[in-house]
């Protein structure tokens, strides 16, 4: 039997009412992710723009209404490059266990950091397969988060 997808993670806590699941389909193409924290707090979002099979453009956000302070980050990702690494920290905020950062690498180029990284690191380079989407929880935060990789 050979495996379809394969979920690494999920970091973080174990706080946040709702799932995340996103999954890029077959015909999709991630555009752009967004994302939502606050300077010596967490990321409050994170979302995800994408073209679908009719390359209409689509989003979708998991996470909080972020706080006045908070700064939203976009990372965009050119035609044919793939995300080839993610990472961040993991770190307390209030009284929860959150992701503090977030970290992409799309290609060969340099990492693109969301939030302030502090706590505990985490990074998953992907050199073998394709990531194809994420999962975690979330709350009025993003509590936790995990990366789906799928064969080239």
């Amino acid at each position: 039997m050979v495996a379809t997808e394969v979920r690494v993670g999920p970091w973080g806590g174990d706080g946040g009412e709702h799932r995340m699941e996103f999954k890029i389909k077959d015909g999709w193409e991630l555009k752009k992710i967004t994302v939502v924290s606050t300077k010596n707090g967490c990321v409050h979002s994170i979302e995800f723009i994408y073209l679908d099979d009719d390359n209409n453009l689509q989003h979708k956000k998991y996470g909080g209404d972020a706080p006045s302070d908070a700064t939203p980050e976009t990372l965009i990702i050119k035609d044919g490059k793939k995300i080839t690494a993610i990472g961040g920290t993991v770190g307390s905020y209030e009284v929860y266990t959150v992701i503090t950062s977030l970290r992409f690498k799309v290609g060969n180029d340099d990492y693109k950091t969301f939030g302030t990284p502090r706590g505990t690191p985490f990074l998953l380079p992907v050199s073998l397969g394709d990531v194809s989407g994420f999962f975690g929880h979330y709350g009025g935060d993003l509590d936790s988060m995990g990366v789906i990789i799928s064969p080239s």
